[in-house]
């Protein structure tokens, strides 16, 4: 029973290996984060074209791997099935985002800030200041 139960494991995990996802990114600049949110950290903006390994999904955003083995959330929408010919691959190390955010950034931070972690009465920081252990601007 112990065997079948090892033996069953091991093919699972091997299937998944074999069939792991590979997505590619639609858009010119495709923004990767640390955590499934606009309000996250970034950690790197990718070219578009660039293949992903898909590790987990949560709402509209998907946990990727990318080709240097780093784990990154990015929005859903940035992502197809299919790589496209007409699209240049650009080196990953080549292309970064500018730490500038825009007003919409800005707005869609704070929104999906409130949406995952609730809202508060004004003037009550209480919330913000218990999941502000992390430096977000």
């Amino acid at each position: 029973m112990r065997t079948l139960f090892i033996a069953s494991i091991a093919t699972v995990l091997v299937t998944g290996i074999l069939y792991a996802e590979t997505v590619y990114t639609k858009r010119k600049e495709n923004p990767l984060r640390e955590g499934a949110g606009a309000y996250c950290a970034l950690i790197v903006s990718v070219p578009e074209n660039t293949a992903l390994e898909v590790v987990a999904r949560e709402g509209s955003w998907v946990k990727v791997q990318l080709p240097d083995k780093r784990s990154a959330w990015i929005a859903g929408n940035c992502l197809v099935e299919k790589k496209s010919d007409r699209m240049v691959v650009k080196p990953l190390s080549n292309v970064w985002s500018s730490p500038k955010a825009s007003k919409a950034g800005i707005s869609a931070a704070i929104k999906g800030f409130g949406e995952k972690y609730g809202k508060t009465e004004p003037g009550n920081v209480e919330l913000v200041l218990k999941y502000s252990e992390k430096d977000f601007s």
